[in-house]
């Protein structure tokens, strides 16, 4: 299975149908909040938001453009300004499992 932080980029580039939902990028970048949740039942796309803002802020020596080629967020000059600019830490809680804070 492939990484969750390069789910978004494997679908990309495999040309994978893939739903644009990269107003989500806009949505977040507009919001003034100090602290964004996002809660959502399984299955309905947290990672792979989470993956594709993960690409869209990251600082790399990599261009990563190709990936958001002609998807809507390359429309808005104010969300592409913040592109690759960024140091990002990803963290996901994907695999705890536990019935409690103190542990299994």
């Amino acid at each position: 299975m492939p990484s969750v932080t390069r789910i978004f980029r494997e679908l990309r580039e495999a040309g994978f149908s893939y739903v644009d939902k990269t107003s989500f990028i806009t949505e977040v970048l507009d919001d003034s909040s100090k602290v964004l949740l996002f809660p959502r039942p399984r299955r309905f796309g947290k990672t792979l938001n989470l993956s594709m803002l993960l690409y869209f802020l990251c600082k790399s020596h990599e261009d990563l453009s190709h990936l958001f080629d002609g998807l809507e967020v390359t429309k808005n000059p104010d969300a592409m300004a913040h592109f690759q600019k960024y140091p990002v830490v990803f963290v996901t809680f994907k695999d705890v499992k536990a019935k409690t804070l103190a542990g299994p």
